[in-house]
């Protein structure tokens, strides 16, 4: 064999083995492009997956939300001016000779309005032992008022007006006006705590 055909082997081998390696690089690179395009496909899948129960629990939560909020805003304002309206009857409408108008009959009548430490700060913690000494005619001269404070809170918290006149032993009615702070448990339907603010005027 003459030096240049042993030449042109050497090159045809060498050509040879240069494409037989850019083939196998070439299988190679889509091997891994295969895996790669495999392996996002199944991220995005766990991605989409992952989306649908997360847009799932969303809507579960907002509906949630808007249902809660419909009931603190909606119906529990109701229960809260219907509850003050009945609690504050019991408090400020009686006539000390009716033995059915008594401070711990009235106090029990109220239990459904409100819990224990509310009725006793309302209606005295001893009211069985309370006595009057002389006849007292108390009345509502108008419906509570009640404005209904801006909270976050699970709990309704108000200010309560109150419009009332008492008059002690057969004496000229007295008109006052009272003001209250209360919380209302919107679950329970009672209120949950009250505080006296003070006097709010007195007119003879």
């Amino acid at each position: 064999m003459t030096i240049s055909n042993k030449a042109k082997a050497i090159g045809c081998l060498i050509f040879g083995l240069f494409l037989l390696i850019t083939l196998f690089s070439m299988l190679n690179t889509k091997r891994e492009m295969s895996s790669k395009i495999q392996a996002l496909q199944e991220q995005n899948s766990s991605l989409q997956s992952s989306m649908k129960q997360s847009n799932s629990k969303y809507d579960q939560l907002s509906k949630q939300y808007d249902e809660l909020n419909k009931e603190k805003n909606g119906s529990a304002n109701e229960s809260l001016i219907s509850t003050t309206n009945e609690l504050f009857k019991l408090v400020y409408n009686y006539n000390t000779d009716k033995k059915s108008d008594s401070l711990a009959a009235r106090k029990g009548q109220a239990k459904p309005f409100a819990n224990s430490s509310a009725l006793d700060s309302l209606f005295s913690k001893n009211a069985e032992d309370w006595a009057p000494s002389v006849s007292t005619i108390s009345k509502l001269e108008e419906r509570p008022q009640v404005y209904r404070m801006s909270s976050d809170d699970k709990n309704l918290t108000a200010l309560v007006l109150i419009d009332y006149s008492v008059s002690i032993a057969e004496s000229k009615p007295q008109k006052g006006e009272l003001m209250y702070r209360l919380t209302f448990d919107p679950l329970e339907k009672k209120v949950s705590e009250i505080k006296l603010l003070g006097e709010i005027s007195v007119t003879q």
